[in-house]
Parts: structure tokens; C-alpha cells; sequence
């Protein structure tokens, strides 16, 4: 097994003291990663969602604490890598708790937007996303629990369904039209919606400002929905250096 911390033992203060009693009642022993290995894990969790014929894809996680934006590019050998990530200070939980996400006014919700839109104009300058997404050679995917909830809404879903969800593709304006309805909702009815819940209520409307400001940086048609990420890249190193069983060979 493995065990994982990131933003927010990373940031806090009390970070130490926090892992130092997880150990101490609980026996595990959380590891801190930096921003840098976060990403990779993400990319290994979603490498088979990359499409063959994009030489480009923008990979984003809108986390509780931070929020993680890949560059990902195709070597010479067809195999993807990353090129270059970026962490924002900033994630759903975090901007809930500034703003209010239970009650986030227009104004409030177009100032993360445009900080977010903001915060990736480096990223935009050294990879010149917009050019290349609109020449059709950039693919843009979304693994966050913000990305799956819009995925559910717009497929109407009487409770969550990761088969359905993972992988899906839904376009630009369905995004748009998702994200309208959510804020439309209200904190009770999104708390009561299937695909949310009580405890998320207050999360997803900060989520999708976040969104629309990454959205506006990479103008592409469609969202590829991964409901997989860090947790999952994590499992795939955990197999790589497993043994297999007598009989058994290696995992493909």
C-alpha cells in the first residue's frame, strides 16, 4: 500500500503535526508529495483516455486545496509524457470556505473564473494552447469530482454511475448548459441531487467557475471525463512493482 498527502499538508502550517498524529492513532504513515509527482500520478491514472490522433492534451484536476494543469505531448515514439505542470493555490474546498460556496454570487463566481483564466496565461505563452487547440491537435480532459458531477447532470443520471461517466465525452455548450443548471440549482437542491450530495453541495458552483477558466484557455470542442486521477496512478505503480503469482504473468 500507499499512502498520500498533497495541497494541504503541503501548505498548512500544522502539516507536521498532522501527519505525526495520523501515524500515531492510525499506524499509516501519509508520504507528502510534491505538485510535480501529484501530476504524474494523475497522467498514469489517465494515460489510456489520451486520443491517438491529438499530439496534445491538457490534463486538469480541480483538488480540494490545489488545482493540478498538465501539458502533455507525444514523443517521437508515439508514448506520451509530460511536459509541463502547474498548480494553482487554490481548489474547490479552499475557495468554498473564502466565498461561500453554498450561496456564490455573479460577481464572486466571474473573479475565479478570470483568476483562474489569469493564472495560466505563462502556461498559454510557453505552449500556445490556444493556437494549437484551435488547429484541432489539443485534447482536453477533466478528472475532478466537479468535471463527473457536470457528466451526471447533463446525462440526467438517478444516481452516480462510474461506468457511465469515466471516459464519456460531452461537448463545449453541454458543458455550458451543465454548468447554467447547476448554478441555477440552489445549495438544497444541489445538496439533494443524486449526483452531489449534502457534502458537496457547496463545492461544485467554485468548481465550475474553475472550470470555465481553464475552458476559456484551451478553445477545443469537447471534454473527455475521467473519474480517475492520482488514486489510480498510485495503483498502477503499485502493480508495476508487484510479483505476480506463480502462473500469472505480468498485468497488462
Amino acid at each position: 500500500s500507499r499512502s498520500v498527502a498533497t495541497e494541504a499538508c503541503r501548505r498548512a502550517g500544522n502539516g507536521a503535526e498532522f501527519l505525526a498524529r495520523v501515524r500515531d492513532e492510525t499506524g499509516i504513515a501519509l508520504e507528502v508529495i510534491t505538485p510535480e509527482e501529484e501530476a504524474a500520478l494523475a497522467m498514469a491514472g489517465c494515460v489510456s483516455l489520451l486520443a491517438d490522433d491529438k499530439p496534445f492534451a491538457v490534463l486538469f484536476d480541480i483538488g480540494g486545496g490545489s488545482t493540478e494543469v498538465l501539458w502533455i505531448g507525444r514523443g517521437e515514439d508515439g508514448a506520451a509524457r509530460l511536459e509541463d505542470c502547474l498548480s494553482l493555490p487554490f481548489g474547490v474546498v479552499t475557495l468554498s470556505e473564502r466565498y461561500d460556496g453554498s450561496r456564490l454570487d455573479g460577481d464572486t463566481y466571474a473573479l475565479i473564473r478570470d483568476a483562474t483564466h489569469g493564472a495560466l496565461q505563462a502556461f498559454e505563452d510557453r505552449h500556445r494552447i490556444a493556437a494549437r487547440a484551435a488547429s484541432g491537435e489539443v485534447q482536453l480532459i477533466g478528472t475532478s469530482g466537479t468535471v463527473t458531477t457536470i457528466a451526471g447532470v447533463h446525462m440526467r443520471l438517478e444516481r452516480y454511475d462510474r461506468r457511465r461517466i469515466d471516459g464519456a465525452t460531452i461537448g463545449r455548450a453541454t458543458v455550458a448548459a451543465a454548468v447554467a443548471t447547476l448554478r441555477d440549482m440552489g445549495h438544497d437542491r444541489r445538496a439533494a441531487h443524486p449526483c452531489i450530495g449534502a457534502a458537496r453541495a457547496d463545492l461544485v458552483v467554485p468548481g465550475c467557475a474553475v472550470l470555465e477558466g481553464i475552458c476559456a484557455r484551451v478553445p477545443v470542442a469537447d471534454l473527455t471525463v475521467a473519474d480517475r486521477g492520482v488514486r489510480d496512478g498510485i495503483l498502477l505503480g503499485l502493480m508495476g512493482r508487484a510479483t505476480p503469482p506463480p502462473g500469472i504473468g505480468a498485468a497488462r
